[in-house]
């Protein structure tokens, strides 16, 4: 065996062990009635729905809702001292009898999403209407609210899965950069965020139905 073919052998077993050790990182999610199921970073906390309550008080705006079957937080720590405040991927039952009331959107969509007065209930996204996530359709919209100097934007997905309206929510909250004063802290830059989403949307993207 050559040099060359030795080297090879090492980088290919290391990528293995590599892909391995990510793998062990993950924690998988299963709902009661094991509905549906998705997996997630073990640094990330999960809060099923007798839980999240006790997330509230750590976010100005909470990036979790108590109606929701669970909700996972970003790492806060991640980007402490910047404009971060917070972020999550989340689960949802709404109260839909059909799947034509289910995949409509509010009526009235300054109204606030279940009496959050900061959040603007979602309206269908112009760009992508629709998602495929695991080969499910969802209805995809968009929401965002702010409330003094703190901003928060929702990406929405809905599903009608066996008679039961399922909403999926991606969302990052921030203090608003235009309310800071010069040399407040460290910026939360656009690559940031765009690293933040890239990992609540891997968690997105690993959601199915299992029942």
């Amino acid at each position: 065996m050559t040099l060359s073919t030795v080297c090879v052998t090492l980088l290919v077993a290391a990528g293995s062990m590599t892909v391995t050790s990510r793998a062990q990182q993950r924690k998988v999610f299963t709902s009661t009635g094991h509905t549906f199921q998705f997996n997630y970073p073990d640094s990330f906390a999960a809060y099923r729905h007798n839980q999240i309550e006790e997330s509230q008080s750590l976010y100005f705006i909470p990036v979790c809702e108590n109606e929701a079957a669970v909700c996972v937080l970003y790492p806060k720590n991640k980007y402490e001292g910047t404009g971060f405040e917070g972020a999550s991927f989340q689960v949802s039952e709404i109260s839909a009898s059909t799947e034509s009331e289910c995949l409509t959107p509010p009526a009235n969509p300054d109204a606030g999403a279940r009496g959050h007065t900061y959040r603007v209930a979602f309206v269908v996204s112009a760009n992508r209407p629709t998602e495929l996530i695991n080969g499910t359709k969802f209805m995809h919209g968009e929401a965002a609210g702010a409330a003094t100097g703190h901003v928060i934007s929702t990406d929405l997905y809905r599903n009608f899965h066996l008679r039961r309206c399922f909403e999926l929510s991606v969302s990052l909250a921030q203090s608003n950069l235009e309310h800071d004063p010069p040399g407040a802290g460290p910026e939360f830059t656009r690559g940031d965020q765009q690293h933040v989403l890239s990992d609540l949307n891997e968690i997105l993207r690993s959601f199915k139905f299992v029942n």
